[in-house]
């Protein structure tokens, strides 16, 4: 299993067909992450795994490497309502390129 968290952010990894990635990314009490997304489902695609949501706002996935190729997993963050606004966090965005070979 490889796993990735907010620190891999930017970077390209390589897989192995039939390696599965796990995702975690880690929300605050200003930002929550929405649902990691694959830009290409039949090179990686999502295990429907019934995981538990992670809490702060975090958001947690798996994606299985079926094909070669290459696919970039990514997610972004939403800014909760925050008083003053001066001091919200801009939203965030994440994402890691993964190349699948034999």
């Amino acid at each position: 299993m490889i796993n990735l968290s907010g620190i891999d952010n930017g970077h390209s990894i390589t897989a192995h067909l039939c390696d599965a990635i796990s995702v975690v990314l880690a929300g605050t009490q200003t930002v929550e992450w929405q649902f990691v997304q694959s830009s290409d489902e039949s090179v990686l695609s999502v295990v429907p795994l019934p995981l538990p949501h992670p809490t702060g706002g975090g958001t947690e996935a798996v994606y299985l490497a079926n094909l070669t190729g290459t696919a970039v997993l990514s997610a972004d963050a939403v800014s909760l309502p925050c008083v003053p606004q001066a001091n919200c966090p801009t939203p965030a965005h994440w994402q890691v390129t993964v190349t699948v070979t034999q």
